[in-house]
């Protein structure tokens, strides 16, 4: 395998020195494809020992006089020289040798190695200042862009207010599009130049977050990971089935964590070794502004978890200075609210409430709190949090009364849970109340639910679910007798499910034989037959408004784990 040709960022190629003056006379005779190879420096070589007298990136010009004369060597000669990463040979022809061997043309088109002819008129003098010439001022002019971005990147730093200014900074100096996203892919900002369409890029921009399809197309590459272990500008090369033209991907980094992403597209023209020092640097502006905010975020959140602690204790109304800055903050001491918590725990095993030990649980209920704070931002409500252990405490304003409260507390849910679908989640909501006193009260509602739903994960109001509070208090024993009374004479196995299935389906269609029939996809017949088994095998009658009541209870009470199935004692079945 051959060594890559070395490229000098921002250097003068053979392709483009063929169009000085000097090398008008020049035409390529070997090696075309090698054209984009970039030129250090230009130096002559005539003696049969050239390669000590190079170091790579050279454009070699020589008359042939010291060339070697047997084809072997040529060819040994060539190699050599590509493996120095020589950019090209110029060779003088007319004098000491007519054209170029034929053993070396061959040699350096399989290698991709530029092979010039110029007839013996084209001074070397020429040549050398001509394409030196080029070089020092494409350095200046690399040196004068590089003070550009210098500064554009400096004022950024200093003067922007937000990622959107930055983003709008780097694209006007590449003159390309930039999307700017957090850790979780996010959109953060973007700027649109030049009409450039990628699919992938305008779903990212429709959903605000990069799509789940262009994320699992990353990850089959191994692109992912290497975008979390780099420091510096990685070439992502297009991947139509992802709808992904070329970019650049550029990690804002710290030295502890990734804090997000500089996307650049690079459409018909690649990006240039420049754009990606800018690109680089302005990763490390967009770190610094993120940083910043989280320090401000930082010190506003201690301000909100102080007044909101307190409001959960019920001791608001004792500090006027903690009242003062709470409403500073937006929060109306007389408005109604309703109380939030979401419990985070990696499995459903570990208990509603836990002390966090070690840092990634400490960043796994940050992320979460990252995550409701966004969604709250995002329906324009007040960002009211707080931590107690495993859990995020959150205000809700009220005053549009439950529906409204309601669509946004599932607006919040589809936001946390997006972050891991595998992590054991509940958010559970108290009821509606007014002032701080009312704020405590909801608070107590929401945290005592937790106690009664966690192994189950979801949504759940306090409101909705006050009979499993009531059992949840109730006796066990009392709760297995009223299962045992009502489903524990109904046989085993799939007969047993068969009537339990019956007596469910005729509660919920309000005892209609002709609807429990079409729920159940039965003859009305079937039903009937169904319900004169549990006849036989009941001390209770059906006709007793009783029995379907602690039906009711001892569903509910298998619903919230609180009675399985199997409780019922083996021996008060039917064989």
């Amino acid at each position: 395998m051959q060594n890559a040709p070395a490229m000098q960022p921002g250097g003068l190629t053979i392709r483009e020195a063929l169009k000085l003056e000097a090398l008008r006379q020049a035409k390529v005779v070997a090696g075309r494809r090698g054209l984009h190879r970039s030129i250090r420096w230009v130096h002559i070589v005539d003696i049969p020992e050239i390669t000590p007298w190079l170091h790579g990136g050279e454009l070699l010009l020589t008359t042939g006089y010291g060339w070697p004369r047997d084809p072997v060597v040529q060819r040994r000669t060539i190699r050599e020289l590509d493996r120095l990463s020589l950019a090209g040979i110029l060779f003088e022809t007319g004098k000491f040798i007519e054209s170029v061997p034929a053993t070396v043309r061959r040699e350096a088109d399989r290698l991709g190695l530029p092979i010039l002819e110029a007839p013996y008129e084209v001074k070397f003098i020429d040549i050398t200042e001509a394409v030196h010439r080029e070089i020092l001022s494409r350095q200046h002019a690399r040196l004068a862009q590089l003070e550009q971005i210098h500064r554009a990147l400096t004022r950024a730093a200093v003067e922007a207010e937000n990622l959107q200014e930055i983003a709008d900074t780097l694209s006007e100096l590449i003159g390309k599009p930039v999307t700017i996203e957090d850790a979780e892919f996010r959109l953060l900002a973007y700027t649109d130049v030049g009409g450039l369409k990628d699919s992938a890029r305008m779903e990212t921009i429709r959903q605000t977050r990069t799509p789940e399809r262009v994320l699992q197309a990353l990850d089959r590459m191994g692109f992912l990971r290497r975008m979390q272990e780099t420091n510096g500008p990685l070439r992502i090369p297009p991947i139509p089935a992802a709808g992904m033209e070329a970019r650049v991907v550029c990690p804002i980094r710290t030295a502890r964590e990734t804090l997000g992403y500089v996307w650049i597209l690079e459409g018909q023209q690649p990006i240039s070794e420049l754009d990606m020092q800018a690109a680089e640097e302005i990763a490390t502006v967009a770190a610094l502004h993120i940083l910043r905010q989280q320090a401000v975020a930082s010190v506003e959140s201690r301000v909100r978890h102080t007044f909101v602690d307190a409001l959960l204790r019920g001791e608001f109304n004792r500090s006027p200075g903690l009242r003062e800055r709470a409403q500073l903050m937006g929060f109306d001491h007389q408005g109604d609210y309703a109380v939030g918590v979401l419990t985070i725990a990696p499995s459903s095993q570990r208990g509603r409430r836990w002390a966090l030990a070690g840092r990634k649980e400490f960043e796994l209920r940050e992320r979460y709190g990252r995550a409701l704070r966004s969604a709250l931002e995002s329906l324009n409500l007040p960002q009211f949090t707080t931590f107690l252990l495993n859990q995020i405490v959150f205000l809700l304003p009220a005053a549009t009364g439950s529906p409204r409260l309601r669509f946004c507390v599932n607006r919040l849910w589809e936001s946390v849970r997006a972050q891991d679908p595998d992590t054991h989640l509940v958010l559970t909501v108290g009821g509606i109340y007014r002032g701080a006193e009312g704020v405590a009260q909801s608070y107590w509602e929401a945290d005592t639910l937790v106690e009664v739903v966690y192994p189950m994960g979801g949504v759940f109001f306090y409101d909705d679910h006050v009979l499993a509070r009531l059992l949840h208090r109730a006796d066990r024993a009392i709760l297995r007798k009223l299962q045992q009374d009502t489903l524990g004479r109904l046989g085993d196995g799939n007969d047993r499910l068969a009537l339990r299935a019956t007596l469910l389906a005729l509660l919920g269609n309000e005892f209609n034989i002709g609807a429990t029939a079409r729920a159940l996809n039965l003859h009305r017949n079937t039903v009937r037959q169904r319900l004169d088994r549990i006849r036989q095998a009941s001390t209770v009658s059906l006709r007793d408004p009783k029995f379907w009541a602690q039906l009711v209870l001892v569903c509910e009470a298998e619903k919230y784990g609180l009675l399985r199935e199997e409780d019922a004692p083996p021996s008060s079945r039917l064989a």
